[in-house]
């Protein structure tokens, strides 16, 4: 158990080798120097025994959402990364406040926060109703959210242990420490690497697409699909997707 914690910390990672081929290797390695040192100690020596000791480790490596799983699930906490750091600019564009502003919000205020979920912990009512507690943090702040029984359908598809999410909420001011009661949430898709497929017809009002174009700057590439074929606006005309699309469609 230690010794897989401290591949997985990524202590050997100087060596030059990599996690997941360490963790397929590590007992037949610890196996070779104990049968090695047991040898030692009884004065057996062989030059066959060198050629046994050289072993290959395999160079695979885990994608990024692995390894930061498994550091989470092994140590509690990512060492390597953050699963949040590539998208901390996208939740941004689709939220209100960071989980630290929620905070200091006003008694009774609503708004929308992302983060990951972490520790769920199910519950039953003395009604018999299910309901749920969860921690939703971010890069700097966590909370506690509680899930009242009439919403855990609308929010239970949402609720995956390390997955990030949107929430929207209502804050509770009435006590000493703020408390959170969940209204909606969904899963957070990254759609920044991907384009806005657009169909649209001959007498499309061009104004119209014009102006949801300028009001949703953003890193996603739009295609046109024509009569004629696919047009690829041209960099500067990239949107945010979902705030593009709302936008479009409203």
């Amino acid at each position: 158990k230690a010794i897989i914690s401290l591949v997985t910390a990524g202590v050997f990672d100087s060596l030059g080798h990599a996690r997941k081929g360490l963790l397929g290797s590590w007992e037949n390695i610890v196996k070779t120097v104990k049968t090695r040192r047991k040898n030692t100690d009884s004065g057996v020596f062989s030059l066959l025994e060198l050629d046994a000791e050289k072993r290959v480790i395999p160079g695979e490596h885990f994608y990024r959402e692995e390894i930061l799983k498994i550091e989470r699930e092994i140590l509690g906490l990512f060492v390597s990364d953050h699963p949040l750091a590539n998208v901390t600019h996208l939740l941004d564009q689709s939220t209100d406040a960071t989980i630290g502003e929620l905070q200091d919000l006003e008694d009774g205020t609503v708004a929308t926060v992302g983060g990951i979920v972490t520790d769920i912990s199910h519950k039953i009512t003395k009604k018999g109703d299910a309901m749920a507690i969860f921690t939703l943090q971010d890069l700097a702040s966590a909370i506690e959210v509680v899930v009242f029984p009439n919403l855990m359908d609308d929010v239970a598809d949402a609720l995956v242990e390390d997955d990030i999410i949107l929430l929207k909420c209502r804050v509770d001011q009435s006590e000493e420490s703020p408390k959170f009661f969940a209204m909606e949430a969904a899963k957070f898709i990254d759609h920044s690497d991907k384009p806005v497929r657009l169909k649209v017809s001959d007498d499309i009002d061009i104004d119209l697409l014009k102006a949801s174009i300028l009001d949703c700057p953003g890193p996603n590439r739009i295609l046109l699909h024509t009569s004629s074929g696919v047009l690829s606006l041209p960099d500067e005309w990239n949107v945010n997707a979902a705030s593009f699309v709302e936008r479009f469609m409203a």
